[in-house]
């Protein structure tokens, strides 16, 4: 839309130009007819000639400064784009390796009930916290009056009564949390979010993310700025 903007302003200067002084020559000298004197010629060549120098001057500058500015703007798209571009390949390895790490994770769950750790399975232990989950609110609805739902309290309860810990993956997941904690531009910001939760397992990251909340000032602080970062694992929210 500016390119045709800036084409349409050129054409018509142009025009204005050519046409303008040519009809005032010609308004002002036509009643004299066409001389035959060689000097009166001269005079004829240095009117146009130093006015249309002058005003292809102006139009070559306007053309060269509209050519620079299209230029800056381009190049300006593209820096942001490969800006964008690198902020997103490095978010990707560092969600690889938390993927990785957590393929690769000995799942140690505590069970307050037998008071021994066990060695369980992913699907295990996503089940085994989950059914924690449940008990915690069974046990609060019975107990407490007017009792709400309280996502954030029940978790900090199920990883205090099964010991959950994440030694490794914590490093990950903050450098994670801090890339897109750090991105200015609410676009890219969104990107980055989106792309993490279609990268990720919810199921097993909501784990680890609550962690970082419960166990990381920056981590907590980075959440709190943007819950969608947070998202409830499947199978926690009760029937109200």
């Amino acid at each position: 839309m500016f390119k045709k903007i800036i084409s349409a302003i050129i054409l018509l200067l142009t025009l204005a130009f050519i046409v303008t002084p040519s009809y005032l020559y010609w308004d002002t000298f036509h009643e004299y007819g066409i001389s035959s004197k060689n000097q009166d010629w001269s005079n004829f060549g240095s009117f146009f000639g130093g006015f249309y120098s002058a005003a292809f001057g102006l139009i070559s500058i306007f053309i060269l400064s509209s050519t620079l500015y299209l230029t800056l703007d381009y190049n300006k798209k593209q820096l942001t784009q490969l800006k964008s571009d690198s902020i997103k390949n490095l978010l990707v390895h560092h969600i690889n390796s938390l993927n990785e790490k957590m393929n690769n994770r000995q799942n140690i769950f505590y069970s307050p009930a037998n008071q021994r750790n066990l060695h369980l399975s992913e699907n295990q232990y996503i089940d085994s916290l989950q059914n924690r989950f449940k008990i915690n609110i069974a046990v609060d609805r019975e107990n407490i009056p007017n009792w709400r739902f309280n996502p954030i309290k029940t978790t900090h309860e199920v990883l205090t009564d099964t010991k959950i810990s994440y030694p490794e993956e914590l490093t990950v997941i903050l450098n994670i949390l801090g890339i897109i904690n750090r991105i200015k531009e609410e676009q890219l910001r969104n990107e980055a979010i989106n792309l993490f939760s279609s990268l990720t397992y919810r199921n097993r990251t909501y784990w680890l993310v609550s962690y970082a909340y419960f166990n990381n000032d920056e981590a907590k602080e980075c959440i709190v700025k943007y819950p969608k970062l947070w998202a409830l694992a499947d199978g926690l929210m009760p029937e109200l």
